[in-house]
Formats: C-alpha cells, structure tokens, sequence
C-alpha cells in the first residue's frame, strides 16, 4: 500500500545525511517504538540509539544508525543526531 509522501532531513554536527521524501519513518522512542506517516501531529521525541528506518517508496527502505537523537516534527520531519554511524539502503521485502 502506497502512503503520501512527507519531506524528512537527518542532521549530524558534520552536516545533512539524509534529504529526500519518504513514506514512512519508524524508530524507537524514550517510550517505545514509534511510525510516521504524513500528516502527523506535531512531535519532539528523544529517540534511543538505534535504527532509523525511512521508507522511501518503491520497495526502497533507507537505514541509518544515530546515536543521541532529537526528532522534531512540524511541516516536515528533521532528526538531529549527535553521531550517524553510517548506513545502508536495500529493498523492503
């Protein structure tokens, strides 16, 4: 199943590693697992050390491993990380 598409930027110190619009975003939160899809509340979480996961559509699924994250979501969804400890793109399957 398709979703809308939201903008997402992910922001370490040494400047942007990810930009691009995505379908889904899920990672883990202070309190749990969390997913956002477009047109979501207004958010400020601060995320444990884990996985991101951006869903970029086309089966594509983007990976990235940040340590000390803030997830701010307003018009778009920005993820600042103190570290980004690298990733990988493959498809969902």
């Amino acid at each position: 199943m398709s979703h809308s598409k939201f903008p997402v930027q992910v922001l370490t110190p040494e400047g942007e590693v990810f930009s691009e619009e995505v379908e889904m975003v899920s990672t883990r939160t202070a309190l749990g697992l969390i997913a956002i899809l477009a047109r979501h509340e207004p958010l400020l979480a601060i995320l444990e050390p884990t996985e991101l996961r951006l869903i970029c559509g086309d089966l594509r699924l983007q990976r990235r491993v940040l340590l000390l994250q803030l997830l701010i979501l307003g018009l778009e969804l920005i993820v600042c990380a103190l570290r980004d400890a690298g990733g990988e793109e493959d498809r969902c399957h």
